[in-house]
């Protein structure tokens, strides 16, 4: 992120599960805000299967977007985490293509 931030440069990268986040006002683990947002309280996207939510986040770098998404893996949902400094105007459509 701070590369990002510095170059003016978006990224997408993975993160993981246990970071830390500031979201209205408040500190969480990713994990604990896929918890606020189940899959069931995420938009699928048809064409791939997921369930993806794209939230505004910080950290002490500054502000950036955090992709929740949900696939199924043996049945079961299972998320994983990208965070995201490309424009917000940049559909949340476009951006776990992008990735994959």
């Amino acid at each position: 992120m701070t590369f990002s931030h510095d170059t003016q440069i978006p990224v997408l990268e993975r993160a993981k599960r246990n970071m830390s986040v500031h979201v209205e006002g408040e500190s969480l683990t990713l994990n604990a805000l896929a918890e606020r947002f189940p899959p069931e309280r995420c938009p699928l996207d048809a064409e791939l299967g997921w369930r993806v939510r794209r939230l505004p986040v910080s950290r002490d770098v500054g502000a950036f977007d955090v992709l929740i998404l949900w696939r199924r893996v043996h049945g079961e949902w299972s998320c994983f985490f990208l965070f995201s400094t490309f424009d917000p105007a940049l559909t949340v459509r476009a951006l776990p293509r992008a990735w994959k």
